[in-house]
């Protein structure tokens, strides 16, 4: 039995949740452990497969951060609006600790699937081993010629 954590930015409908979720209810009814982690609230298919849900916690851990919590607010009031598209350079940072220490807390994970542009754009800079990242029909992709 594998313990495998599935991690998309939240579960509030759409494609890359759908896929996700159709991908972890494989994996549980293979008889491995699975766990959903989202990176933000949201929920909004059954879970209908045996699984551990989680939220990743980032307003506890930004209230026991301070600085890093008024780096954040500045990042979500002023940065993303003047570089829309650089989610990666401004949040990646703080989602990346905020992973980390969710991290240490659970039993290790075999495989850690990090699905969608969202999650990459938060998530890119973990540096282990058992993660792998995917992408669906990213919505970058598409505005290009």
């Amino acid at each position: 039995m594998e313990r495998i954590l599935f991690v998309t930015h939240n579960f509030k409908g759409g494609g890359i949740q759908k896929i996700t979720l159709d991908t972890a209810r494989y994996y549980a009814q293979q008889g491995n452990d699975v766990t959903l982690l989202a990176l933000e609230e949201g929920l909004d298919f059954q879970l209908d497969f045996p699984c551990a849900y989680h939220v990743l916690p980032v307003k506890e851990f930004l209230y026991k951060h301070p600085f890093i919590g008024l780096y954040f607010l500045f990042y979500k009031i002023i940065l993303r609006k003047i570089f829309p598209q650089s989610e990666h350079l401004w949040a990646g940072t703080v989602y990346r600790k905020i992973f980390i220490e969710y991290y240490k807390n659970q039993q290790p994970f075999d495989a850690i699937f990090i699905n969608g542009a969202r999650s990459m754009n938060r998530l890119h800079s973990i540096n282990l081993s058992q993660a792998v990242y995917s992408l669906h029909l990213p919505h970058v992709l598409a505005k290009k010629d």
